[in-house]
């Protein structure tokens, strides 16, 4: 009854201003949901992301070096054999910071059952 006596400048401010309260509302909780979904995938990012890649890129190393090894032994040339073991030994500063890398995340169960290899 109070809001039908107002005039219709007073009405459309009552409502402008209650829209205009509810886009403030709603940009606020957008705004918030948007920093907890940065901090999940930060989290994500973080103990997951990395420590795969780093766990990816030593298993590619491996991979390589079995394959050069398997090369060099099929091949019965010495001069091969030494330059796959050379390799092996060059690249283990590189994979023990790979596997530090991927040991470092919180890993789950199953994660830490391959780390532990």
């Amino acid at each position: 009854m109070f809001f039908s006596r107002l005039s219709i400048k007073i009405k459309l401010m009552v409502t402008l201003g209650i829209v205009s309260a509810m886009l403030v509302a709603v940009g606020l909780l957008g705004i918030n949901d948007l920093q907890r979904s940065n901090q999940s995938l930060e989290v994500i990012y973080s103990n997951q992301l990395v420590p795969g890649n780093a766990l990816a890129m030593a298993f590619e190393i491996l991979g390589s070096d079995r394959a050069d090894a398997l090369r060099a032994a099929n091949s019965g040339k010495v001069d091969m054999a030494d330059a796959a073991v050379t390799k092996v030994h060059d690249e283990q500063d590189e994979l023990k910071a790979l596997m530090k890398t991927f040991r470092g995340a919180d890993l789950s169960q199953r994660e830490r059952v391959i780390a532990k290899r």
